[in-house]
């Protein structure tokens, strides 16, 4: 979809010396096209709601600059649609008459199709993360990089059409995934300790039960332990517990950020 172009002409208006006196510009408009509604697969309606939100988005910013109304620049998505087209799917699917068809009615079905997917059009939410969301680890701003990356997180949402979940289905669906990928976690730390009893280089295990990275001789008082390190340390070791820090402890990680530690922990090395 274009966004509005602009023309412009100049007038000169000379005097008897032949010298320009005056200069005028005049601002034209060309016609914005509306996208175009091909097929009701939930694939291609996800598309063109997209495309049209960025449509009347661009709409609304030129009747802001123009002075002109919404009702006399925006086409509206019944126009937008092949007549025949518009036919088969009111009488067949919404049982109405084309005649008697009207915009609010078509946008609110394509509105239901797309929050209505069969099981086998669900999105494999995995697949599209992993081939398309990644952080850019060569950015030196750590702000900065990560909020690109919750912006490529959004934008994936929108232009796959996973948008249309409930926020009660929003909610499960991040927990199972936190649990998965702490299930996953836990199981990759225990394996860094080998039958054999070895440990990896430059690695220590906590009460025989989990590894991380960890130097001991770093000189430091206290060391920060990772809330993921000491659930999974719980997990095998029930008698390990935390206790409340009267005075919370700061720490800084790699990158700046600030670490507020509330709690602590005694583990065997």
């Amino acid at each position: 979809m274009s966004r509005p172009q602009q023309k412009r002409s100049r007038v000169n208006t000379a005097g008897e010396d032949g010298e320009a006196t005056t200069q005028a510009t005049t601002k034209l408009w060309t016609a914005m096209e509306p996208p175009e509604i091909i097929c009701f697969l939930h694939e291609a309606l996800v598309k063109w709601r997209r495309e049209r939100e960025l449509y009347e988005a661009a709409v609304h910013s030129r009747c802001q600059e123009s002075g002109e109304t919404l009702a006399t620049v925006m086409i509206p998505a019944i126009k937008a649609i092949n007549r025949r087209r518009l036919k088969t799917f009111s009488e067949l699917e919404l049982k109405v008459h084309v005649d008697d068809m009207a915009n609010e009615k078509l946008v609110t079905a394509i509105n239901q199709i797309v929050g209505s997917m069969m099981n086998d059009q669900i999105p494999n939410v995995d697949v599209i993360m992993s081939q398309h969301l990644k952080m850019d680890l060569k950015q030196k701003d750590v702000k900065a990089r990560v909020l690109n990356y919750f912006d490529r997180f959004d934008e994936l949402i929108e232009e796959y059409g996973l948008s249309i979940a409930l926020d009660e289905q929003k909610k499960t669906a991040r927990r199972l995934f936190m649990e998965k990928r702490k299930e996953g976690e836990t199981a990759k730390m225990k394996r860094l300790i080998s039958e054999s009893g070895q440990i990896e280089p430059k690695h220590v295990a906590f009460n025989q039960a989990v590894t991380m990275p960890y130097h001991t001789d770093n000189g430091t008082k206290y060391n920060v332990v990772p809330r993921r390190i000491v659930e999974a340390i719980q997990q095998v070791c029930c008698n390990v517990k935390t206790q409340r820090l009267s005075t919370p402890i700061e720490g800084k990680a790699i990158g700046g950020a600030i670490i507020i530690c509330n709690e602590s922990i005694r583990l065997d090395l």
